[in-house]
C-alpha cells in the first residue's frame, strides 16, 4: 500500500447490547448499544484523530458491515470510506481501495435484527427453559422456533391413533409380465371414513377371479437422473443402500 497508511484493528464487535439488561424495548425496539472494549476502542480514537482517510476494511458479509457502522458510530468518523475485499493479497487491497464506497445500511439493519430477535427471544425464553429442565440453559432465535418444530410433531405422534382398514390388490400374470391393481375403495367409504374398514366386504371383493378393463390410457413420464453426490447425499446412500458407515464411505 505503500507509506502513510496504519493498520489498526477492531478486534471483532466492540459495540453491543448490554449484558445485564434488555437493551432494547417496544414500541420501536431501538437498541441501546454500550462499549465492551473500551481500550480498542480508544486506541483507535487516537488513531482516527491523526488520519486524513479511514478506511473501514471490515469483513465482507453482514456481521463485517454492522462492525464498520458501529465503528463510524463510535470514532464519530467524518472522513471515511467502505472497502472489502475477499482476500489478502495486494491486487485485492488495491482493487477495494480504487472502489471504496459507503456502509450498505440495508445490512446494518440485517444484523440489528438479528442481534435484537437473539436478545428478544434469549432473554425472555432461556430463564424459563432454565427453569424448567433445572440446568443452566440457553435459547435464541434458531434452536426456539426449531425446538418448537420438534415438540409439535412429537405431540402429533403421540396423539396418533393407530387405525385399521382393509386394502384388495389383484395380481395378474400376462405375457410382458405381472402386474398389479389395486382395488379403489374410495366410492365404498361412508360418510366421514378416510379408510375402509368393513373386513368382510373386503374378504368378498378380494375372492373375484373375473375382471373387464374399462379404460386404458397412455402418456409420456419424464424421469430426471439424480444429481450428482455431494458429501451427505454420497453418506446417506453409502448407509441406505450398501450400510457402508459414514466414515467408511468418505475413506
Amino acid at each position: 500500500m505503500g507509506n502513510g497508511y496504519v493498520v489498526a484493528a477492531s478486534v471483532g464487535h466492540f459495540r453491543d447490547l448490554p449484558q445485564k439488561e434488555m437493551g432494547v424495548a417496544p414500541p420501536r425496539f431501538i437498541p441501546k448499544y454500550v462499549i465492551t472494549n473500551k481500550r480498542v476502542v480508544s486506541n483507535l480514537q487516537q488513531k482516527a484523530k491523526n488520519a486524513e482517510m479511514v478506511y473501514l476494511a471490515t469483513d465482507p458479509d453482514r456481521e463485517g458491515e454492522a462492525i464498520a457502522y458501529h465503528l463510524r458510530e463510535a470514532l464519530r468518523l467524518k472522513n471515511y470510506r467502505r472497502i472489502a475485499f475477499h482476500e489478502i493479497t495486494e491486487k485485492a487491497v488495491k482493487a477495494s481501495l480504487a472502489e471504496a464506497g459507503d456502509i450498505d445500511m440495508g445490512l446494518v439493519a440485517a444484523q440489528e435484527g438479528r442481534r435484537v430477535m437473539d436478545r428478544l427471544v434469549g432473554y425472555r425464553v432461556s430463564g424459563p427453559l432454565s427453569d424448567r429442565l433445572q440446568q443452566r440453559a440457553s435459547a435464541g432465535r434458531v434452536q426456539t422456533p426449531a425446538l418448537r418444530l420438534v415438540a409439535d410433531r412429537e405431540n402429533e405422534i403421540r396423539a396418533f391413533v393407530p387405525t385399521d382398514y382393509f386394502e384388495v390388490v389383484a395380481t395378474f400374470d400376462a405375457e410382458t409380465g405381472r402386474w398389479e391393481a389395486k382395488w379403489d375403495s374410495k366410492p365404498y367409504l361412508k360418510a366421514g371414513q378416510d379408510y375402509f374398514q368393513d373386513e368382510a366386504f373386503a374378504n368378498s371383493v378380494a375372492t373375484l377371479r373375473e375382471f373387464t378393463v374399462q379404460d386404458i390410457s397412455t402418456k409420456p413420464v419424464t424421469r430426471k437422473p439424480p444429481p450428482p453426490f455431494i458429501s451427505s447425499t454420497l453418506i446417506q446412500a453409502a448407509s441406505s443402500q450398501l450400510k457402508i458407515k459414514p466414515k467408511k464411505a468418505m475413506q
